[in-house]
């Protein structure tokens, strides 16, 4: 799952079976674009080949959410889930991105606990 963002971190929690991705908002693409390149890293397909964010969420509006508020502050608080190809995927204000794959039929580089 290498390539997702630039200066990602990457990471599997079996305790919650969840991948998860830590981005930096100032340095990465945009938020819709993690999720999907997450998304395709994880199901191993192209981002070309699943379908667009746009079919569960505005994208833009996910973005905005999440960027700094009206006085320029980073925004610390908050979290929104949605279903998007199969996967729970839940943003958090602090830059994480959480796939929850516990229901999805995919094959792990490492075996699920």
């Amino acid at each position: 799952m290498k390539g997702v963002c630039q200066s990602d971190h990457i990471g599997y929690d079996p305790s919650t079976d969840e991948v998860y991705i830590e981005y930096d908002r100032g340095k990465d693409s945009s938020l819709p674009v993690v999720i999907a390149r997450g998304v395709a890293a994880i199901t191993g397909k192209q981002v070309e080949e699943i379908p667009s964010l746009y079919s569960v969420v505005d994208p833009d509006a996910l973005d905005s959410l999440f960027g700094p508020s009206s006085e320029e502050n980073d925004r610390t608080l908050g979290k929104v889930s949605f279903e998007y190809y199969n996967f729970e995927i839940t943003v958090y204000a602090s830059d994480v991105v959480c796939i929850d794959i516990s229901n999805a039929d995919i094959e792990l580089d490492h075996p699920r606990s």
